[in-house]
């Protein structure tokens, strides 16, 4: 019998989670992202500057997923041509367990093997 009477429907997806968190399925049912702001520049165009500027974040940034434009501006010079385009990205990354890490990136006695 179980002390808890709640929906159904909730404990066998609860049951679920912890079957495959057993198994070794635990990335398929727990997934954190990160959403965080960067700012591209170019002087040809928008689309280089966002290029630019997702080719950096994925230097240090694993698992990119999506990039969101959230601003657009340019820098104009005194004699009124642009000089520059801007561009703000809203980009968003999965967080890595520690049991989905590379195994390179893994330090202790299970990354010997």
């Amino acid at each position: 019998m179980r002390a808890w009477k709640g929906n159904a429907s909730a404990i066998r997806t609860f049951e679920h989670y912890q079957a495959g968190f057993r198994l070794g399925h635990r990335d398929k049912f727990m997934s954190v992202y990160r959403v965080t702001e960067i700012i591209g520049a170019s002087d040809e165009s928008w689309e280089y500057a966002a290029k630019h500027a997702l080719t950096i974040a994925a230097r240090t940034l694993r698992d990119l997923r999506i990039a969101e434009v959230v601003e657009q501006d340019c820098v104009i010079g005194p004699d009124g041509e642009i000089e520059a385009y801007r561009i703000k990205l809203r980009v968003s990354f999965k967080y890595e367990a520690p049991w989905t890490k590379p195994a390179e990136d893994r330090t202790g006695p299970s990354a010997q093997a």
